[in-house]
Protein backbone atom coordinates (compact mmCIF):
# COMPACT_ATOMS: atom_id res chain seq x y z
CA UNK A 1 0.00 0.00 0.00
CA UNK A 2 1.47 3.58 -0.82
CA UNK A 3 0.29 7.19 0.79
CA UNK A 4 -0.18 9.83 -2.24
CA UNK A 5 0.34 13.92 -0.66
CA UNK A 6 -2.14 15.82 -3.06
CA UNK A 7 -2.25 19.55 -2.55
CA UNK A 8 -5.01 21.81 -3.57
CA UNK A 9 -5.81 25.29 -4.09
CA UNK A 10 -9.67 26.30 -3.48
CA UNK A 11 -11.53 29.44 -2.41
CA UNK A 12 -13.37 29.80 0.42
CA UNK A 13 -15.38 33.31 1.28
CA UNK A 14 -13.21 34.76 -1.24
CA UNK A 15 -9.46 33.92 0.07
CA UNK A 16 -7.62 30.94 -1.43
CA UNK A 17 -6.61 28.19 1.14
CA UNK A 18 -4.12 25.75 0.34
CA UNK A 19 -5.14 22.28 1.22
CA UNK A 20 -3.04 19.20 1.30
CA UNK A 21 -4.71 15.38 1.50
CA UNK A 22 -3.05 12.22 1.65
CA UNK A 23 -4.74 9.58 -0.13
CA UNK A 24 -3.87 5.77 0.01
CA UNK A 25 -3.57 3.27 -3.18
CA UNK A 26 -2.86 -0.38 -3.89
CA UNK A 27 -0.01 -0.50 -6.06
CA UNK A 28 1.00 -3.61 -8.85
CA UNK A 29 3.73 -4.97 -6.42
CA UNK A 30 1.11 -5.35 -3.25
CA UNK A 31 0.45 -9.03 -2.42
CA UNK A 32 -2.92 -10.58 -2.09
CA UNK A 33 -2.01 -14.35 -1.67
CA UNK A 34 0.85 -16.33 0.05
CA UNK A 35 4.05 -17.04 -2.11
CA UNK A 36 4.04 -20.19 -3.92
CA UNK A 37 5.20 -23.02 -1.82
CA UNK A 38 9.22 -23.94 -2.18
CA UNK A 39 9.71 -26.86 -4.10
CA UNK A 40 11.79 -29.64 -2.59
CA UNK A 41 12.75 -33.37 -3.34
CA UNK A 42 13.90 -35.68 -0.45
CA UNK A 43 13.68 -39.04 -1.91
CA UNK A 44 13.36 -41.21 -4.89
CA UNK A 45 12.53 -45.18 -5.12
CA UNK A 46 13.82 -47.00 -6.97
CA UNK A 47 17.41 -45.30 -6.70
CA UNK A 48 18.90 -47.32 -9.38
CA UNK A 49 18.24 -48.23 -13.00
CA UNK A 50 18.91 -49.29 -16.36
CA UNK A 51 20.81 -46.49 -18.20
CA UNK A 52 18.17 -47.58 -21.19
CA UNK A 53 15.25 -45.97 -19.24
CA UNK A 54 12.08 -47.16 -18.78
CA UNK A 55 12.22 -47.51 -14.79
CA UNK A 56 9.16 -46.01 -13.28
CA UNK A 57 9.84 -44.08 -9.71
CA UNK A 58 8.52 -42.56 -7.16
CA UNK A 59 9.40 -39.12 -6.07
CA UNK A 60 8.90 -37.90 -2.75
CA UNK A 61 9.03 -34.21 -1.48
CA UNK A 62 6.57 -30.94 -1.17
CA UNK A 63 5.72 -27.89 -2.74
CA UNK A 64 4.50 -30.59 -5.94
CA UNK A 65 1.84 -29.26 -8.28
CA UNK A 66 -0.08 -29.80 -11.64
CA UNK A 67 2.33 -28.85 -14.35
CA UNK A 68 5.54 -30.19 -12.39
CA UNK A 69 8.54 -31.44 -14.76
CA UNK A 70 10.83 -33.94 -13.83
CA UNK A 71 14.33 -33.84 -14.96
CA UNK A 72 16.48 -37.42 -14.36
CA UNK A 73 20.09 -35.76 -15.07
CA UNK A 74 20.18 -34.20 -18.07
CA UNK A 75 17.09 -35.59 -19.75
CA UNK A 76 13.69 -35.04 -18.95
CA UNK A 77 11.35 -38.14 -17.12
CA UNK A 78 8.25 -38.83 -19.41
CA UNK A 79 4.72 -40.55 -18.06
CA UNK A 80 5.17 -37.35 -15.02
CA UNK A 81 1.64 -37.75 -12.58
CA UNK A 82 1.37 -35.47 -9.59
CA UNK A 83 -0.05 -37.38 -6.93
CA UNK A 84 -0.37 -35.06 -4.07
CA UNK A 85 1.80 -32.07 -2.95
CA UNK A 86 3.96 -34.49 -1.42
CA UNK A 87 4.15 -37.57 -4.16
CA UNK A 88 4.79 -37.60 -8.20
CA UNK A 89 5.57 -40.76 -10.24
CA UNK A 90 7.15 -40.61 -13.23
CA UNK A 91 9.45 -43.36 -16.18
CA UNK A 92 13.17 -42.94 -16.09
CA UNK A 93 14.72 -41.70 -19.43
CA UNK A 94 17.94 -42.93 -21.43
CA UNK A 95 21.11 -41.92 -19.89
CA UNK A 96 24.66 -42.43 -19.83
CA UNK A 97 25.78 -44.66 -16.48
CA UNK A 98 25.97 -43.14 -13.30
CA UNK A 99 24.75 -40.75 -10.21
CA UNK A 100 22.73 -37.71 -11.71
CA UNK A 101 20.24 -35.15 -9.77
CA UNK A 102 16.93 -35.78 -9.87
CA UNK A 103 15.37 -32.09 -10.17
CA UNK A 104 11.06 -31.01 -9.67
CA UNK A 105 10.39 -27.72 -11.46
CA UNK A 106 7.38 -26.47 -10.76
CA UNK A 107 6.25 -22.92 -11.19
CA UNK A 108 9.67 -21.56 -11.61
CA UNK A 109 11.07 -22.96 -8.63
CA UNK A 110 13.05 -25.98 -8.67
CA UNK A 111 13.87 -29.10 -5.43
CA UNK A 112 17.02 -31.18 -6.90
CA UNK A 113 17.88 -34.13 -5.31
CA UNK A 114 21.87 -33.96 -5.81
CA UNK A 115 23.56 -37.31 -6.96
CA UNK A 116 19.69 -38.94 -6.14
CA UNK A 117 19.40 -41.42 -9.10
CA UNK A 118 22.01 -44.07 -10.58
CA UNK A 119 21.91 -45.05 -13.68
CA UNK A 120 23.36 -48.56 -14.55
CA UNK A 121 24.50 -50.05 -17.91
CA UNK A 122 22.98 -52.94 -18.48
CA UNK A 123 24.90 -56.80 -18.83
CA UNK A 124 23.88 -59.12 -21.66
CA UNK A 125 25.43 -61.89 -20.54
CA UNK A 126 23.97 -65.10 -19.76
CA UNK A 127 21.59 -65.17 -16.94
CA UNK A 128 20.03 -68.42 -15.06
CA UNK A 129 16.44 -68.03 -13.86
CA UNK A 130 15.78 -67.61 -9.95
CA UNK A 131 15.37 -70.79 -8.16
CA UNK A 132 12.32 -70.98 -5.66
CA UNK A 133 12.58 -73.73 -3.03
CA UNK A 134 9.80 -75.34 -0.83
CA UNK A 135 7.14 -73.20 0.86
CA UNK A 136 7.18 -73.23 3.88
CA UNK A 137 3.69 -72.47 5.96
CA UNK A 138 3.38 -71.96 9.65
CA UNK A 139 0.27 -71.97 11.08
CA UNK A 140 -1.55 -70.10 13.79
CA UNK A 141 -1.54 -73.07 16.66
CA UNK A 142 1.05 -75.49 17.86
CA UNK A 143 1.25 -78.93 16.28
CA UNK A 144 -1.67 -77.65 13.77
CA UNK A 145 -1.24 -79.69 10.20
CA UNK A 146 0.34 -77.08 7.84
CA UNK A 147 -2.15 -78.15 5.30
CA UNK A 148 -5.27 -77.03 7.38
CA UNK A 149 -6.85 -73.47 7.10
CA UNK A 150 -9.81 -73.13 9.98
CA UNK A 151 -12.15 -70.36 8.49
CA UNK A 152 -10.06 -66.91 9.52
CA UNK A 153 -6.43 -68.38 10.57
CA UNK A 154 -3.84 -66.19 9.56
CA UNK A 155 -1.10 -68.56 8.04
CA UNK A 156 2.50 -67.29 7.56
CA UNK A 157 4.01 -68.29 3.95
CA UNK A 158 8.09 -68.12 3.02
CA UNK A 159 9.66 -68.87 0.38
CA UNK A 160 12.94 -69.82 -0.22
CA UNK A 161 14.42 -67.53 -3.27
CA UNK A 162 17.87 -66.93 -4.72
CA UNK A 163 19.14 -65.77 -7.90
CA UNK A 164 22.59 -65.67 -9.26
CA UNK A 165 22.48 -62.21 -10.86
CA UNK A 166 20.07 -60.22 -9.17
CA UNK A 167 19.69 -59.50 -5.38
CA UNK A 168 16.51 -60.34 -3.46
CA UNK A 169 15.47 -56.55 -3.80
CA UNK A 170 15.73 -56.38 -7.37
CA UNK A 171 13.56 -59.25 -7.89
CA UNK A 172 9.18 -59.36 -8.46
CA UNK A 173 7.84 -61.39 -5.94
CA UNK A 174 3.76 -61.58 -6.64
CA UNK A 175 1.71 -63.90 -4.10
CA UNK A 176 -1.90 -65.24 -5.23
CA UNK A 177 -4.37 -67.55 -4.14
CA UNK A 178 -6.69 -69.57 -6.67
CA UNK A 179 -9.80 -68.97 -6.21
CA UNK A 180 -9.50 -65.61 -4.71
CA UNK A 181 -9.79 -66.35 -1.17
CA UNK A 182 -8.25 -64.73 1.43
CA UNK A 183 -6.05 -61.88 1.29
CA UNK A 184 -2.10 -61.46 1.16
CA UNK A 185 -0.33 -58.99 3.42
CA UNK A 186 2.65 -57.30 3.07
CA UNK A 187 4.71 -58.47 0.24
CA UNK A 188 8.52 -60.30 -0.93
CA UNK A 189 9.69 -63.81 0.27
CA UNK A 190 7.66 -63.91 3.61
CA UNK A 191 4.09 -63.11 3.54
CA UNK A 192 0.63 -63.39 5.64
CA UNK A 193 -2.54 -65.42 4.27
CA UNK A 194 -5.29 -64.78 6.10
CA UNK A 195 -8.39 -67.49 5.13
CA UNK A 196 -11.23 -66.34 4.43
CA UNK A 197 -13.98 -65.55 6.96
CA UNK A 198 -16.65 -67.88 6.01
CA UNK A 199 -16.76 -71.28 3.85
CA UNK A 200 -20.04 -73.24 3.50
CA UNK A 201 -17.95 -76.58 2.68
CA UNK A 202 -14.36 -77.08 2.50
CA UNK A 203 -12.44 -75.71 -0.02
CA UNK A 204 -8.95 -76.69 -0.96
CA UNK A 205 -7.01 -73.40 -2.12
CA UNK A 206 -3.52 -73.37 -3.89
CA UNK A 207 -1.03 -70.45 -2.37
CA UNK A 208 1.21 -69.57 -5.28
CA UNK A 209 4.46 -67.52 -5.17
CA UNK A 210 5.64 -65.97 -8.89
CA UNK A 211 9.46 -64.86 -8.99
CA UNK A 212 9.82 -62.47 -11.66
CA UNK A 213 13.47 -61.21 -12.76
CA UNK A 214 14.14 -58.61 -15.76
CA UNK A 215 17.10 -59.13 -17.50
CA UNK A 216 18.82 -57.63 -20.66
CA UNK A 217 20.01 -60.30 -23.60
CA UNK A 218 22.16 -58.87 -26.60
CA UNK A 219 20.28 -58.27 -29.81
CA UNK A 220 23.21 -57.48 -32.64
CA UNK A 221 25.15 -55.07 -29.92
CA UNK A 222 21.66 -53.73 -28.62
CA UNK A 223 20.10 -54.49 -25.51
CA UNK A 224 16.64 -56.33 -25.13
CA UNK A 225 14.67 -56.36 -22.24
CA UNK A 226 13.60 -60.14 -21.32
CA UNK A 227 12.54 -61.84 -18.28
CA UNK A 228 12.39 -64.87 -16.27
CA UNK A 229 8.81 -66.08 -14.48
CA UNK A 230 9.29 -68.90 -11.39
CA UNK A 231 6.46 -70.05 -9.53
CA UNK A 232 5.91 -72.25 -6.64
CA UNK A 233 2.41 -73.27 -4.92
CA UNK A 234 1.10 -75.29 -1.92
CA UNK A 235 -2.13 -76.11 -1.25
CA UNK A 236 -4.18 -75.56 2.03
CA UNK A 237 -7.46 -76.59 2.61
CA UNK A 238 -9.85 -74.35 4.35
CA UNK A 239 -12.61 -75.75 6.50
CA UNK A 240 -15.52 -73.97 8.70
CA UNK A 241 -13.84 -76.33 11.61
CA UNK A 242 -16.15 -75.26 14.64
CA UNK A 243 -19.30 -75.81 12.15
CA UNK A 244 -18.35 -79.01 10.77
CA UNK A 245 -17.39 -80.80 13.97
CA UNK A 246 -20.15 -79.75 15.97
CA UNK A 247 -22.63 -80.68 13.11
CA UNK A 248 -20.84 -84.00 13.51
CA UNK A 249 -21.39 -83.91 16.67
CA UNK A 250 -24.98 -83.13 17.33
CA UNK A 251 -25.29 -85.80 14.52
CA UNK A 252 -23.63 -88.46 16.61
CA UNK A 253 -26.24 -87.80 19.78
CA UNK A 254 -29.31 -87.69 17.60
CA UNK A 255 -28.35 -90.84 15.82
CA UNK A 256 -27.38 -92.35 19.01
CA UNK A 257 -30.67 -91.19 20.52
CA UNK A 258 -32.82 -93.30 17.96
CA UNK A 259 -32.40 -96.53 19.46
CA UNK A 260 -33.58 -98.75 16.60
CA UNK A 261 -29.57 -97.52 14.59
CA UNK A 262 -27.18 -99.61 14.62
CA UNK A 263 -23.56 -98.82 15.71
CA UNK A 264 -22.15 -98.42 12.61
CA UNK A 265 -24.82 -95.84 11.56
CA UNK A 266 -24.45 -93.76 14.58
CA UNK A 267 -20.49 -93.93 14.28
CA UNK A 268 -20.14 -92.92 10.62
CA UNK A 269 -18.44 -89.98 11.24
CA UNK A 270 -15.91 -91.04 13.74
CA UNK A 271 -12.31 -92.01 12.90
CA UNK A 272 -11.06 -96.18 13.29
CA UNK A 273 -7.47 -94.82 13.98
CA UNK A 274 -7.70 -91.75 16.13
CA UNK A 275 -5.74 -93.06 19.81
CA UNK A 276 -5.29 -96.57 18.14
CA UNK A 277 -8.69 -97.12 17.53
CA UNK A 278 -10.30 -96.63 21.28
CA UNK A 279 -12.41 -93.96 20.49
CA UNK A 280 -14.42 -96.17 17.88
CA UNK A 281 -14.31 -99.07 19.68
CA UNK A 282 -15.86 -97.84 23.30
CA UNK A 283 -18.27 -96.22 21.59
CA UNK A 284 -19.58 -99.20 19.74
CA UNK A 285 -19.74 -101.64 22.61
CA UNK A 286 -21.59 -98.73 24.67
CA UNK A 287 -24.02 -98.51 21.88
CA UNK A 288 -24.43 -101.98 21.75
CA UNK A 289 -25.38 -102.22 25.85
CA UNK A 290 -27.34 -99.34 25.74
CA UNK A 291 -29.77 -101.36 22.57
CA UNK A 292 -29.65 -104.19 24.99
CA UNK A 293 -30.93 -102.24 27.98
CA UNK A 294 -32.36 -99.15 27.55
CA UNK A 295 -34.63 -97.63 24.89
CA UNK A 296 -34.48 -93.83 24.13
CA UNK A 297 -38.16 -92.40 24.49
CA UNK A 298 -37.22 -88.88 23.85
CA UNK A 299 -34.64 -86.63 23.69
CA UNK A 300 -33.86 -82.96 23.71
CA UNK A 301 -30.50 -81.60 22.32
CA UNK A 302 -28.36 -78.20 23.38
CA UNK A 303 -26.82 -75.64 21.79
CA UNK A 304 -22.94 -76.36 20.80
CA UNK A 305 -20.57 -74.37 23.42
CA UNK A 306 -16.88 -74.23 24.72
CA UNK A 307 -14.96 -74.88 21.19
CA UNK A 308 -11.29 -75.61 21.13
CA UNK A 309 -8.37 -76.33 19.50
CA UNK A 310 -5.70 -78.08 21.51
CA UNK A 311 -4.23 -80.34 18.31
CA UNK A 312 -2.60 -83.79 19.26
CA UNK A 313 -3.79 -83.14 22.85
CA UNK A 314 -4.23 -85.87 25.45
CA UNK A 315 -6.82 -83.93 26.57
CA UNK A 316 -8.46 -81.72 24.31
CA UNK A 317 -11.11 -80.74 26.31
CA UNK A 318 -10.09 -78.34 28.82
CA UNK A 319 -13.02 -79.31 31.41
CA UNK A 320 -12.77 -83.04 31.00
CA UNK A 321 -9.83 -86.03 31.38
CA UNK A 322 -8.88 -88.03 28.96
CA UNK A 323 -10.12 -86.61 25.93
CA UNK A 324 -7.50 -87.55 22.88
CA UNK A 325 -8.04 -85.72 19.68
CA UNK A 326 -7.68 -81.89 18.50
CA UNK A 327 -10.55 -80.10 18.89
CA UNK A 328 -13.10 -80.07 21.41
CA UNK A 329 -16.67 -79.54 21.80
CA UNK A 330 -19.11 -79.35 24.54
CA UNK A 331 -22.59 -80.61 23.33
CA UNK A 332 -25.74 -80.39 26.42
CA UNK A 333 -28.01 -82.97 25.89
CA UNK A 334 -30.65 -84.35 27.71
CA UNK A 335 -32.95 -88.31 27.62
CA UNK A 336 -36.19 -89.62 28.57
CA UNK A 337 -35.25 -93.61 28.94
CA UNK A 338 -37.12 -96.53 29.65
CA UNK A 339 -35.01 -98.89 31.38
CA UNK A 340 -35.97 -102.41 29.94
CA UNK A 341 -34.79 -104.77 33.24
CA UNK A 342 -37.50 -103.38 35.70
CA UNK A 343 -39.89 -101.08 33.45
CA UNK A 344 -38.83 -97.80 34.54
CA UNK A 345 -38.52 -94.81 33.15
CA UNK A 346 -35.78 -91.49 34.03
CA UNK A 347 -34.43 -88.62 32.99
CA UNK A 348 -31.11 -87.53 32.48
CA UNK A 349 -29.24 -84.11 31.62
CA UNK A 350 -25.83 -83.53 31.25
CA UNK A 351 -22.77 -82.77 28.89
CA UNK A 352 -20.79 -84.67 26.35
CA UNK A 353 -17.58 -84.06 25.64
CA UNK A 354 -16.72 -84.66 22.02
CA UNK A 355 -13.62 -84.63 20.44
CA UNK A 356 -12.17 -84.49 16.47
CA UNK A 357 -9.32 -85.15 14.84
CA UNK A 358 -7.93 -83.94 11.38
CA UNK A 359 -6.64 -86.74 9.29
CA UNK A 360 -6.66 -87.30 5.48
CA UNK A 361 -7.70 -83.73 4.78
CA UNK A 362 -11.00 -83.67 6.41
CA UNK A 363 -12.42 -83.85 10.27
CA UNK A 364 -13.18 -87.47 12.40
CA UNK A 365 -14.44 -87.53 15.78
CA UNK A 366 -12.33 -89.18 18.02
CA UNK A 367 -14.31 -89.53 21.55
CA UNK A 368 -17.16 -89.17 23.44
CA UNK A 369 -17.19 -88.66 27.37
CA UNK A 370 -20.96 -88.42 28.80
CA UNK A 371 -20.70 -86.25 32.26
CA UNK A 372 -24.52 -86.53 33.86
CA UNK A 373 -25.73 -83.55 35.72
CA UNK A 374 -28.96 -84.93 37.33
CA UNK A 375 -32.10 -86.79 37.81
CA UNK A 376 -35.71 -86.68 37.67
CA UNK A 377 -34.74 -85.76 41.57
CA UNK A 378 -32.16 -83.69 41.25
CA UNK A 379 -29.70 -85.92 42.89
CA UNK A 380 -26.09 -85.57 40.47
CA UNK A 381 -25.07 -88.61 39.45
CA UNK A 382 -22.37 -90.15 36.89
CA UNK A 383 -23.32 -92.24 34.26
CA UNK A 384 -21.22 -95.03 32.68
CA UNK A 385 -20.00 -94.90 28.84
CA UNK A 386 -22.99 -96.91 27.53
CA UNK A 387 -25.38 -94.89 29.86
CA UNK A 388 -27.40 -97.30 31.22
CA UNK A 389 -25.85 -97.93 35.01
CA UNK A 390 -25.68 -95.49 37.38
CA UNK A 391 -22.13 -94.83 38.66
CA UNK A 392 -21.88 -93.63 42.73
CA UNK A 393 -18.37 -92.10 42.12
CA UNK A 394 -18.25 -88.16 42.03
CA UNK A 395 -19.00 -86.03 38.49
CA UNK A 396 -16.01 -85.52 36.87
CA UNK A 397 -15.49 -82.06 35.43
Amino acid sequence: MFLTRITRSIPVAGLWLVVSLVAASCGGGSPTAPPPANVAVTAISPSTGWSVGGTTVTITGSGFAAGATVQIGTATATNVTVVNATTITATVPAHAAGAVDVRVSVGGRTGTLAGGFTFVTPTTGPNAPPTVGAITVTPPRTNQPRTLASIGDRLTLTASINDAETPLSGLTIQWTATPEVGTFSDSGASVQWTAPAQAEEPQTVTLRVTVVEQYFEDASGVPVLQEHRVTRSVNVKVHDSETEVSDMAVDFLTLFSDSSTTPEEVLHNFSKTCDSGQGYAQEYSDIVLNRQDIEIVSYTPGTPRNFEYRFRSARACTNKESTPGDVCVEVPWSWTDYVKADGTTRSVSGTDFVTAVYEQAEWRLCHSRWTAINTLTGKPVQLDFNRTGIVKAPIIK
